[in-house]
């Protein structure tokens, strides 16, 4: 078995305070706001002079008007939606072409699969189980406010007979890229790992082998073999945009939702 020094290596351990999610990252803005990375509307449209007034709204079902409080998250949300559009133009595509397919976005879970060798393997992830790092680089606002969504996926390597071998995986969020790494492997780690008679099989009466137990060099082999499947430095980068993308696809989708929610008598 690895000494704990290798596994302090394997898993370093986070800087929770760094990982934000919007509804936390909420608490540093103005009061009408839902992300961390829309401009102050305070002083441009005179809303948070009154965004405490909401009006009483009537209940006896004769009138249709909107009321002051809605107006006011009616104003508001134009002006997200502005931000986060202009914010999508700007975000990195990934490169692989898979990734430049229509996305579903009736669908939180979000699913690749690559022919390598004869084998299929999987990548999935859900986009609503995903954590949103905000980025802040420097005093002049470089980065500052850029959200990037780090999901926690699965990898499956499926072979003919049907049979699987499951990986669930995490991004190491707080990986310093700047730090000497010699086999440049740091981006992730392998929480668990599986044996499936098929990939839809019940994982509640499977045996999960977690890593935390598991021998060092057991641990960097079965890291080499998603290498060789393609699962590498790029490869996961460009997963990482993708998610970001979805999110904010998602996030948007969410706001016109809600938007067209409060124009509906």
């Amino acid at each position: 078995m690895a000494s704990l020094k290798v596994f302090n290596r394997l898993y370093p351990k986070r800087n929770l305070c760094n990982v934000f999610r919007r509804n936390i990252s909420t608490l540093k803005r103005p009061f009408l706001s839902f992300n961390s990375h829309t401009p102050s509307l305070q002083n441009k449209t005179g809303l948070l002079s009154s965004c405490l007034s909401f009006s009483r709204v009537c209940g006896c079902g004769m009138h249709n008007h909107i009321s002051e409080g809605d107006q006011q998250l009616l104003a508001f949300l134009k002006e997200e939606l502005n931000y986060e559009n202009e914010t999508m133009k700007n975000l990195e595509k990934p490169k692989l072409e898979i990734f430049n397919q229509p996305d579903d976005l009736k669908n939180m879970k979000f699913q690749m699969m690559r022919l390598i060798n004869g084998e299929r393997v999987v990548v999935s992830f859900d986009v609503d189980q995903s954590i949103n790092h905000e980025a802040f680089e420097d005093e002049d606002g470089g980065d500052e406010g850029k959200i990037t969504s780090y999901p926690s996926f699965s990898i499956q390597i499926i072979k003919d007979s049907g049979e699987t071998l499951h990986f669930n995986c995490e991004y190491n969020i707080d990986e310093d890229e700047d730090s000497p790494d010699e086999e440049d492997d740091g981006l992730f780690t392998i929480t668990d790992v599986s044996l499936l008679p098929h990939p839809d099989a019940d994982h509640t009466a499977i045996y999960h082998c977690e890593t935390e137990n598991m021998d060092y060099n057991l641990y960097e082999l079965l890291k080499g073999l998603l290498t060789e499947r393609g699962i590498n430095t790029e490869f996961l980068t460009d997963l990482l945009k993708k998610s970001t993308i979805l999110e904010h696809q998602h996030y948007v989708q969410f706001l016109e939702g809600l938007q067209d929610f409060l124009t509906q008598k």
